[in-house]
């Protein structure tokens, strides 16, 4: 019973990007009990964008990811909902196109 309780406490319902031209990015996490995680990122900090693959035995995962210099960890976006690629795809291109100014591809 406690597992289930914890379980749906810790159930992410929605995960999202801001990114402002100039200003940086934030990445924010919501829990299904209406809790949520923000994360600010500077622009000055930001040292790329990236489309990777993670390759299980049983799967491979598409997620977005953000090169945040001088840090040993990337910043993964959608970490916990890992949405299909042509959703990753367009938010992978419309954060680089504010960001670094490159055309819309999507």
């Amino acid at each position: 019973m406690v597992y289930r309780i914890a379980s749906k406490i810790l159930m992410v319902t929605e995960e999202t990007i801001l990114v402002i031209r100039d200003v940086g990015v934030q990445v924010k996490t919501v829990y299904l009990g209406g809790r949520s995680v923000s994360r600010f990122i500077d622009r000055s900090r930001i040292a790329d964008i990236i489309i990777n693959e993670a390759i299980t035995m049983m799967h491979i995962r598409v997620y977005m990811a953000i090169i945040v210099e001088g840090e040993d960890r990337m910043v993964v976006v959608f970490q916990h909902l890992l949405p299909r690629l042509n959703v990753v795809l367009q938010a992978y291109h419309g954060a680089r196109s504010i960001l670094f100014n490159e055309k819309d591809h999507s």
